[in-house]
């Protein structure tokens, strides 16, 4: 009679494979998709197309969000240098950029980096001609995009002397510009977090 330690060590071994077949002797299935009896899930494969095509939507999203987040910040940035070209004070916008210019700067690089660092993996050994086209194809699409719409609209790039920053701004009262009483400690630290 086995004792019971005898079991415990048995009892978690993995079950031996067929050579001839995908499962166990034990009659489990090996293969994803597969039941108990070996035979092959009609929805497996379907699944796993869709779940790929979900995964490579993502990847575009992920990249085109890196992509606008990095023209805001060019925009930004020549917006700034726009004003001081042009004689006006940045102080007197109602609003701004609190850590302006390293903000700014720092929200640039970090999206360039990521717009090329999120697609490493099809660096790596063997490497993927497949995830590399997935991974950068909306670079070269982007680049398209600006140009086309450059020579379609035959557009120039504005020196920051021509800009126009001046169209459509929302005119203000002086008493909007009046300094406010102060408040409570804790509603300037809700306007910081909140906005």
């Amino acid at each position: 009679m086995a004792d019971k330690n005898d079991y415990a060590a048995t009892a978690y071994r993995a079950p031996a494979k067929d050579a001839e077949s995908n499962s166990s002797r034990s009659g489990r299935a090996t293969n994803r998709g597969d039941d108990e009896s070996g035979v092959q899930d009609p929805f497996a494969e379907p699944l796993k197309r869709q779940l790929k095509s979900r995964h490579l939507q993502m990847i575009a999203i992920g990249v085109a969000t890196f992509i606008v987040w990095a023209v805001i910040g060019v925009c930004h940035i020549r917006f700034r240098r726009a004003l001081v070209a042009q004689g006006q004070d940045p102080a007197a916008l109602p609003y701004r950029a609190a850590l302006y210019p390293y903000g700014t700067y720092f929200s640039l690089a970090a999206n360039v980096f990521l717009v090329f660092f999120q697609g490493y993996t099809c660096f790596l050994n063997p490497f993927s001609s497949t995830d590399f086209v997935i991974n950068y194809i909306l670079l070269p699409v982007f680049v398209l995009f600006v140009v086309v719409y450059k020579f379609w609209h035959k557009t120039q790039w504005v020196k920051l002397e021509e800009m126009d920053i001046w169209t459509g701004r929302r005119e203000f009262a002086e008493e909007d510009n009046q300094p406010k009483k102060p408040r409570q400690w804790w509603s300037r630290i809700s306007d910081i977090v909140v906005g």
